[in-house]
Formats: structure tokens, C-alpha cells, sequence
């Protein structure tokens, strides 16, 4: 019995699906006890030769680990590590090498292998702890991948919700300069995109906006999301009322302004001539009433 000197109970979640490259009957029986006694709750399939390890990964791409001995019939270690690659398996590989052999283990980890270890007198002591380290470190990059591609769906998605919105959407930085706009700020203000992160967003409104836009960015820089209303210059046609929702996000570890606005030059058009009926009818109101007066004293 191999007694591993920190303790059994190293990985005790799943059982590991470890792939057993390897020849030498007392070698197997050694490194499945050496593993064992290592706490590793694991299932063996054993490959005695490089093809029929070849022939296991066609059948079984789920193991978690491949321990391979780099002296092997028909096939060496290397060169079935190169075939791993060619065909595109993402399985931790561990080499084991004989003594004198250092020089074949760093020519396997240039190739991709996790780890190596070489046949020295205790050498099954270290191995369980190697074999845990390829996988979690395995398991590691997995989950690294995984958040990735949530990360970007998530992008993805909201990138739609933005540039499907009927308000103007940017960002910026603390300085002004634009790092983002959806397709209505396009539409809106007449500039393509790559127009718009070449510019600040000073160069949007008239000067005599300036105070009004950089007194409500002050009280977002401090944290206070503000609204407010302000003309911004297309590149062609009139000026645009726009009511704007502004506060601070983090993108990507980076501060940024986040300005939501929405188009309201025509509602306000509209309430301007209802405010001018509304005086013109008090007017008139006013001047009957005078009319009636003077009528009868």
C-alpha cells in the first residue's frame, strides 16, 4: 500500500474519468493504487498503446485526465500527444517519463501536456497531487471559457436591446469623448459611428448649452444620476430637444458616463402651441369679460 503524505479525501466532489496510457501491467496496478491511496475517487479505462488510446478518445471525449507514460508501443508519447492536438481534444495530459528523459518532458509541456513526472523512486507519492493539479487547473480554464462566452451572449443581448431602443443611448468618458452609440443616436444626429467615437460630446450641443450639460455632469461624477433637458446639433436640419437620463456605469473595470435621451422636440412643439392657444383663449376670455364691463357699467 502507497501511503500519500497529506491524507486521502484531495478531490471528493465527482468521480474522475481518468485515461490510463501505459504498457507495463505492474505499472498500472502501482499508479491505480498511487491514485487511490491519494484520496482521488476516480474510474479507470486503461490504453496500452498509442492507437488503442486514439481508438478510447473517439469513444470517451469526457475524461478528465490522461496519464501517459512517454515509452510506448507503435507510438511514443510525444507523437501521440501531437495526434491529442491534430484532433482537436481539450483533455489535461500528464506525461511520465523515465530518468534521463527531463528533456522529453519539456518537449512535452511545449506541446500542451499539463504537467510531467519522471520515474524516480517516489515518484508515486507526488502523482496524485500532480494529476488533481491538471485537473483543476483544467477545470479552471473551463470555467474561465464558460464565463466568457456568458459574458459575451450577455453582451450580445443587451447590444440588441440598445440598438433596438427608440432613445438615444452613449456612453463616454469622464472627459466627454464618446465610446459608444446605438443606431438612433445614428439616425437622430446624422453621424455614423465611427464618426461619433472621434468626437467629444461638447461638439453636440451649442456653447450656450454648456454650463446647463456640465453642471448636471458634475453631480454625475460625484455619483447623482441626473435629468435634464438639452439641444443637441445634428449635422443636419434643426436643433433636437432631448431629455436626457444620465448616470455612471463600470465597463470592463473602466468608469464611464451613460447618457439615455429621448427625442422630445416635437412634444415640446406641441406644448408651446398649447400653451400659446391656452393664453390666446385667456386673452380672449379677458377682453370679453372688459367688453362687458364697459357695456355695463
Amino acid at each position: 500500500m502507497i501511503l500519500h503524505p497529506f491524507g486521502k479525501n484531495i478531490m471528493n466532489s465527482s468521480i474522475k474519468q481518468i485515461l490510463l496510457v501505459e504498457d507495463n501491467p505492474d505499472h498500472i496496478t502501482l499508479t491505480k493504487e498511487a491514485i487511490r491511496e491519494g484520496g482521488i475517487d476516480c474510474h479507470f479505462e486503461v490504453a496500452t498503446s498509442g492507437p488503442e488510446c486514439l481508438e478510447l478518445l473517439k469513444k470517451n471525449k469526457k475524461y478528465d485526465v490522461i496519464l501517459m507514460d512517454f515509452s510506448l508501443p507503435e507510438m511514443n508519447g510525444l507523437q501521440i500527444l501531437q495526434e491529442i492536438n491534430e484532433l482537436g481534444y481539450d483533455i489535461p495530459v500528464v506525461m511520465v517519463t523515465g530518468q534521463g528523459d527531463e528533456r522529453v518532458a519539456v518537449e512535452a509541456m511545449k506541446r500542451g501536456a499539463h504537467d510531467y513526472l519522471v520515474k524516480t523512486q517516489d515518484f508515486l507519492v507526488a502523482l496524485p497531487m500532480v494529476v488533481e493539479k491538471a485537473i483543476e487547473k483544467h477545470q479552471l480554464k473551463m470555467d474561465k471559457v464558460k464565463l466568457q462566452q456568458e459574458i459575451k451572449r450577455s453582451e450580445e443581448k443587451y447590444r440588441k436591446i440598445i440598438e433596438n431602443a427608440n432613445d438615444i443611448i452613449f456612453t463616454t468618458d469622464f472627459q466627454g469623448n464618446i465610446s459608444d452609440i446605438n443606431t438612433k443616436g445614428e439616425i437622430l444626429l446624422g453621424y455614423t459611428r465611427e464618426q461619433f467615437l472621434q468626437m467629444n460630446i461638447s461638439d453636440l450641443y451649442s456653447p450656450s448649452q454648456s454650463e446647463v450639460y456640465l453642471e448636471n455632469i458634475n453631480k454625475v461624477k460625484e455619483g447623482i444620476p441626473v435629468n435634464f433637458s438639452i439641444n443637441l446639433i445634428p449635422r443636419e436640419g434643426e436643433h433636437l430637444i432631448i431629455d436626457l437620463n444620465v448616470t455612471t456605469i463600470e465597463l470592463g473595470g473602466k468608469p464611464l458616463i451613460l447618457g439615455i435621451g429621448r427625442d422630445i422636440t416635437e412634444r415640446t412643439k406641441l406644448e408651446e402651441k398649447i400653451r400659446l392657444m391656452d393664453k390666446m383663449a385667456l386673452l380672449g376670455e379677458m377682453s370679453a369679460g372688459i367688453a362687458h364691463e364697459i357695456r355695463n357699467p
